[in-house]
């Protein structure tokens, strides 16, 4: 059987594990207690949901939320119970208070949850065969729920169940990114371009399609400007400031007409967003990844990769892994300090004290790191097309030049003298190797940067000793 739902978004799968609800649960004492919402989680907070259930139709962004927490918890629920052999429940309760906390319904009064309940019921997706083209059922997304004694209960549908524990292709939902959105909008565009994170780029698509995905089809949306006003932008505005994606897009026009027809969105890793999860993590841990931008350089993906595995990867562990970089960068034994960083993060690597003892080694020449002001005279040397004339020469022969005492410089020097196709093999070469440690693509930006400045050197003085 193959489950659609009724829109046309789909969602990648995304190598991200579902957060504990337990975890969750301590996250939300913690927070409650001080009055902040899950969206000030220093804790990413979600699960790995099945793609079809992205598909909810023309629905509310509090009923949509609604629909997300119940499907965390029954994942747990369900994941709980295939580790220890026990059948799954047809019926899950828990807190209320901490339902509401996870989809940040910051009310007392009670009366539009129940308005988003029977939103929930009201909504359902579609069970196709190809076998059996004729065969239609239609699955709703959320069965009997109710509010008792300060708890919600609630069931779902056993074909359902079967999505939430199935094979199917998935994606991680970040319940802390989904409660910053106020509209339903922002809920379905971010979903939908979830789908197209890893390309960077979506296809053109029809404006009337992305109506449809956004469920933006009231007739007060049919013009495109009215629609790009009240429901693009406003989307648009609010991914791109609370969530792990930024994006931008650009339109076209049908042939012959000037009217538009069609849109196409570009996708790249958010820096507010990421800096927005970053403060609510507190001053300590800010410190700590300022050392790790600014003096281990590293990438955008392998911050977000900390970030995320912040319940398991703590302070501690960050902080014992950067002193046992430092140490071994002093030995003389690392040659991409920030790719052994994540090595030593991820292994929860650490400095013994009989290391400790052993004095550092001479830095290997090809590693030492020099100001952006000493690499002047060698940037004009690989920029300069002008050759001196044979008066300016014999000046210069008069006069004794020393070779330059940096060994970042003397290696820099060296690609200088190399020809033009050589020199433009060389960096290219090192750009495809050093993939995905860097997103520089011109000389003049790597040697701009001291990280990448030293790291090309290394490259320059490797291709030496071939």
């Amino acid at each position: 059987m193959k489950i659609k739902a009724m829109s046309k978004k789909n969602l990648p799968a995304v190598p991200m594990q579902s957060v504990p609800q337990q975890l969750a649960f301590e996250v939300f004492k913690d927070l409650s207690s001080i009055d902040k919402g899950i969206d000030e989680s220093p804790t990413e907070i979600g699960f790995s949901k099945a793609n079809a259930l992205f598909d909810v139709g023309e629905m509310g962004v509090l009923a949509r939320r609604l629909l997300d927490v119940a499907y965390f918890f029954a994942s747990d629920a369900i994941d709980r119970a295939s580790k220890t052999g026990q059948p799954v429940s047809d019926t899950f309760d828990t807190h209320l208070d901490y339902f509401k906390w996870l989809m940040k319904y910051e009310s007392n009064n009670h009366m539009h949850l129940k308005k988003c309940i029977r939103e929930a019921q009201r909504s359902a997706i579609e069970v196709l065969s190809p076998e059996q083209p004729d065969q239609y059922i239609s699955v709703p997304l959320l069965g009997t729920a109710g509010i008792a004694n300060g708890r919600f209960v609630f069931q779902l549908p056993k074909a359902l169940r079967h999505l939430l524990s199935g094979p199917e292709n998935r994606s991680f939902l970040s319940l802390r990114i989904t409660a910053a959105f106020t509209t339903a909008y922002a809920h379905t565009l971010y979903g939908y371009l979830l789908l197209n994170r890893d390309r960077e780029q979506t296809d053109w698509i029809e404006i009337d399609a992305l109506r449809e995905i956004m469920s933006a089809t009231a007739k007060s949306l049919q013009s495109y400007k009215d629609f790009k006003r009240y429901a693009l932008e406003n989307a648009l505005q609010q991914i791109n400031e609370f969530s792990d994606i930024f994006v931008t897009y650009e339109t076209r026009t049908g042939n012959g007409t000037r009217k538009i027809t069609h849109i196409r969105f570009a996708i790249s890793p958010n820096e507010a967003g990421f800096r927005r999860l970053l403060q609510n993590v507190g001053t300590g841990r800010q410190e700590i990844f300022n050392i790790l931008v600014n003096e281990f350089g590293l990438s955008q993906s392998e911050l977000d990769e900390i970030v995320k595995a912040g319940d398991q990867w703590t302070d501690d562990r960050i902080q014992s892994a950067i002193e046992f970089t430092r140490h071994r960068c002093k030995t003389g034994k690392v040659k991409y300090p920030g790719a052994f960083l994540m090595k030593a993060i991820r292994e929860g690597l650490r400095i013994g004290t009989l290391e400790m003892s052993v004095a550092p080694a001479t830095k290997s020449p090809a590693h030492a790191q020099i100001d952006v002001a000493e690499l002047a005279g060698v940037t004009a040397t690989l920029g300069s097309k002008n050759k001196p004339s044979p008066r300016k020469k014999a000046a210069v022969a008069d006069v004794p030049v020393a070779e330059p005492e940096n060994p970042v410089d003397t290696v820099l020097a060296w690609f200088g003298k190399q020809k033009k196709e050589a020199r433009e093999a060389l960096f290219a070469r090192y750009v495809a190797e050093a993939k995905p440690r860097t997103k520089i693509r011109e000389l003049d930006a790597a040697l701009s940067s001291r990280v990448e400045r030293g790291r090309f050197a290394a490259f320059l003085k490797d291709v030496q000793g071939e």
